[in-house]
């Protein structure tokens, strides 16, 4: 029983190369495509060597290609320099260590449990100081064939030999790197895993013949390990010796078995196996002669006198400028080996037959232009990791768990018929036959498989470890839109999977690089975006994000409220105050906006009242309303939301320029920009006489209880300005202090008695000034103590006014609705609180005021009427340009 482990990943690929069901991948088909020196290159694409023309190889010895497992060239190297898929020579490949003339420059090795790492092992030549062994790791990106190179030139050995070959691992999912330790000439193998390749080697007890030859020449020439691990061949060179070990590819241990002597001056330089196993085949040259020979060895013969015995030739050439070089099994199981100096190709048709029955002939290399024989000067084909011809072992597509596997045979076993034992909790037992069957394993983890191989009575059994890796999850951002000629990074996030990650966004128009983890789009259309990614065991995930493309949104703002504020010559004093300011917008777009909000911008002459600078905007706002409520700082299209800002003067003002408002607009769309403007005017005033505010105080006490409080009357006179007053109560029950000043300041005022009658009294404050008195009308009420009667309200005034508007030089009509025969106060301010005519007139009569006599500004004016016993009435007057 043959016991091996083989890493299962995924099905697909990424990107173009995606398969939509899987099929049956072969290992030999790693081995497809073989690209060697002097520019040669053939394909077995067809199952029979072709001819291609792309090689950019000029070596003279050692190669090695490595396809994909469907077949797909991947990469070839000398050693030197490393190509990819497209005959490009790789910047990051130039410098490697591998020997110009070293039997086994270079040895390809796919990286276990991976899709796209590979191991490039590279020899020197045997006549450098230190013929050092040592790797790289490549890296081939699915879609675009670019490789990365990565621990370049990392030594193995500080003194090896020309001697390099690997096998499978069958105690772990890896492989065995197999080479010379020449400085203690033993056997060594490195364990190769899908991490790394162990520094510490396995070293076999065997002592590798003449090591220490001064010169090294038996460093020349092949070792190869047998397909299915079970022997290892040394060719030494020099001293014309073919020695044979067993191996143990549990342990990596070599066991020495016999050594062949060559006849005289016969030289071992290439050597092969045929399928099973059973014959060994090495292709020897005698260089003083010109003579090239092939031998057959029979490795199932256990004495070696037995195998000297039954040793064929099974090819001889002469000639001293033709030779012989190495031997290497094809995917169609012969085995071929090229002419130094010529373009004959060899091709033993039968390795598992005996003698002359193996079938070997000549061919001729095609010649194409700008070649002649005279280029053929190389002894070398492409050297590969050995399991990959075993017949004895069946391959598979890569799968992860809720992926089936599909396993297939080796199309070289000859069998008649095939059984499988999956060792799966749901299937323990046979389940399935043929040469190529489909498996979905219940979960992830390791699975030791078997395939019984039925021929002629016998029975052969394939045990290898397949392991189902974990399915990754990759999750795409969230729908999102973006405007018209804008861009939008798109992001994913992978979870589960092992790194790293290989990414493949589509459709790759307007994407800046669809490899990359996130790339930016600028789609001129709505469109869903797929991301594929790959992990490193070659499972798959995918998810998409939809990236809605609007029109580029679009408002329209208007600003309204109070535009203009009235002062003081001083700016003491201002009208209104506070001011108040409101912000209009429509969403003219097709583009519902979010996250709108504004903020207000103040000169230093003004600052907020109570209101925060910065408003949310959201329409429509309430249920009664057409598509609302929507989320806050929402505004549909159409729609339309205002907010109000309140205002006041700060001390800063100090001349009348106009002040500029201005707004700050916000959306998730279009970001920050600047909204509308309102340009506030500042009209000034000069005082010709005092003003006063307020012009009604009212008093209510209890009769005999305590006095009422005070209240206050805020007299300017100009910010300074001398303007002579006195303040005269009409009453004796009240009193203000002070009562005569120059300047501003504040007087307070207060009833001096409670012992009045009950009911209502009025009063009238004096200001005696020039050019203008001034007045501040007082109501003073007296309740009764016992509560019972109470006092008698002020009758109730009415008061109109026409037309309105009115010219400021025509005439205004007034009458005051009341008690007839009452007699009242009538007062007209401006905005300042000046008064601008004072008139007695009685309740019921028409009054007529001459406002072209009075000389008014336009404006809007305080028309204020009040009666003997308090009550009063007001009215806006708004006086207009004209007559």
């Amino acid at each position: 029983m043959i016991r091996k482990q083989i890493v299962i990943a995924t099905s697909c690929l990424m990107g173009v190369m995606i398969l939509s069901s899987p099929g049956p991948l072969h290992a030999q088909k790693e081995a497809n495509n073989w690209y060697f020196p002097n520019r040669r290159a053939i394909t077995f694409e067809s199952g029979k060597p072709k001819v291609i023309i792309n090689n950019s190889m000029t070596n003279n010895e050692g190669a090695t290609t490595i396809s994909s497992s469907d077949g797909k060239l991947q990469i070839y190297s000398n050693g030197q320099k490393i190509w990819d898929r497209h005959g490009r020579p790789v910047p990051a490949g130039r410098g490697l260590l591998g020997g110009e003339s070293s039997t086994t420059a270079a040895l390809l090795i796919k990286k276990p449990g991976t899709t796209y790492f590979y191991y490039l092992v590279t020899t020197q030549d045997y006549f450098t100081d230190s013929s050092r062994l040592c790797y790289s790791i490549l890296y081939v990106d699915p879609v675009s064939g670019n490789i990365t190179v990565s621990n370049k030139n990392t030594i193995l050995l500080r003194s090896s030999s020309e001697k390099v070959t690997a096998i499978d691992n069958s105690a772990a999912d890896g492989s065995w790197v197999i080479a010379i330790d020449w400085r203690i000439g033993r056997i060594v193998s490195f364990a190769l895993s899908d991490s790394c390749i162990s520094d510490i080697p396995v070293i076999s007890d065997s002592v590798y013949a003449n090591y220490d030859d001064p010169e090294g020449r038996d460093k020349m020439g092949v070792m190869k390990a047998s397909m299915d691990g079970k022997y290892l061949a040394v060719a030494v060179l020099h001293s014309g010796e073919v020695s044979l070990y067993d191996y143990n590819s549990n342990h990596g241990y070599a066991d020495f078995r016999y050594t062949l002597h060559l006849d005289d001056n016969m030289h071992p330089y290439g050597l092969e196996y045929s399928l099973s196993g059973r014959y060994l085949y090495a292709s020897c040259l005698d260089l003083e002669n010109g003579h090239s020979k092939i031998y057959q060895y029979d490795l199932s013969l256990e004495n070696v006198n037995d195998v000297k015995a039954k040793t064929r030739l099974v090819a001889e050439y002469s000639d001293r400028r033709i030779h012989y070089g190495l031997l290497q099994l094809g995917p169609d199981g012969k085995i071929y080996h090229p002419f130094k100096g010529d373009s004959l190709f060899g091709i033993i048709e039968h390795p598992d037959k005996l003698g002359d029955s193996c079938g070997y002939h000549t061919e001729v290399f095609p010649i194409y232009e700008g070649q002649s024989k005279d280029s053929f000067n190389s002894y070398s084909l492409p050297a590969f990791k050995q399991s990959i011809f075993n017949p004895m072992r069946f391959t598979h597509n890569n799968a992860c768990i809720g992926t089936s596997s599909v396993l297939k045979i080796s199309d070289l076993l000859k069998c008649d018929s095939i059984r499988w034992f999956f060792n799966d909790s749901l299937s323990p037992g046979a389940t399935d036959t043929g040469r190529v069957v489909e498996y979905l394993f219940s979960s992830e983890g390791r699975y030791w498989v078997d395939a019984i191989a039925y021929r002629e009575g016998t029975t052969d059994t394939i045990t290898q470890r397949v392991t189902v890796y974990p399915q990754p999850r990759v999750h795409a951002m969230n729908d999102t839109s973006i405007t018209r000629n804008n861009t939008v990074r798109l992001r994913c996030q992978v979870e589960s999977g092992r790194e790293p990650y290989l990414y493949y966004w589509s459709p790759v128009d307007r994407l800046d690089d669809p490899y990359a983890s996130s790339p930016m789009a600028s789609p001129d259309s709505s469109t869903v975006y797929h991301v594929v990614v790959t992990d490193l065991t070659g499972c798959v995930t995918e998810d998409s994000v939809f990236v809605d493309v609007v029109e580029e949104p679009s408002i329209s703002c208007v600003t309204a409220g109070h535009d203009s504020v009235y002062a003081d010559r001083h700016y003491e004093q201002f009208i209104p105050d506070p001011l108040h300011l409101s912000y209009t917008v429509t969403n003219t777009g097709t583009v519902t906006l979010t996250g709108c909000e504004a903020s207000i911008i103040l000169p230093s002459e003004f600052t907020l009242a109570g209101t925060d600078s910065t408003q949310s905007f959201t329409a429509p706002e309430y249920a009664n309303e057409q598509g609302g409520p929507v989320a806050e700082g929402s505004i549909l299209p159409s729609a339309s939301c205002t907010r109000w800002w309140k205002i006041i003067p700060t001390q800063a003002i100090a001349d009348t320029a106009p002040k500029q408002i201005r707004w700050q607009w916000t959306s998730d769309q279009q970001g920050t920009q600047s909204g509308c403007e309102r340009t506030m005017y500042l009209v000034p005033d000069q005082l010709q006489s005092i003003v006063l505010t307020p012009l009604h105080l009212y008093f209510e006490a209890e009769h005999g209880g305590p006095l009422p409080s005070e209240q206050h009357v805020q007299l300017w006179t100009g910010g300074g300005l001398v303007m002579p007053w006195t303040a005269q109560p009409s009453e004796w029950w009240l009193d203000a202090q002070p009562t005569s000043g120059s300047q501003s300041t504040q007087i307070s005022v207060q009833p001096n008695s409670t012992l009045l009658d009950a009911g209502a009294h009025g009063a009238d404050l004096l200001f005696a000034t020039t050019p203008t008195d001034r007045h501040v009308a007082i109501t003073y009420v007296i309740r009764k103590s016992t509560g019972i009667e109470s006092p008698a309200a002020p009758g109730a005034l009415t008061l109109d006014a026409w037309p309105q508007p009115v010219a400021a030089g025509a005439w205004l009509h007034v009458r005051i609705g009341g008690e007839a025969g009452g007699s009242c106060r009538l007062t007209l301010h401006d905005l300042l609180s000046r008064e601008r005519l004072t008139r007695y007139a009685e309740t019921a009569s028409p009054v007529v005021i001459d406002l072209g006599a009075l000389q008014l500004p336009t404006g809007v004016y305080l028309l204020r009427a009040v009666s003997a016993n308090g009550a009063q009435a007001t009215r806006m007057i708004a006086l207009t340009g004209g007559r």
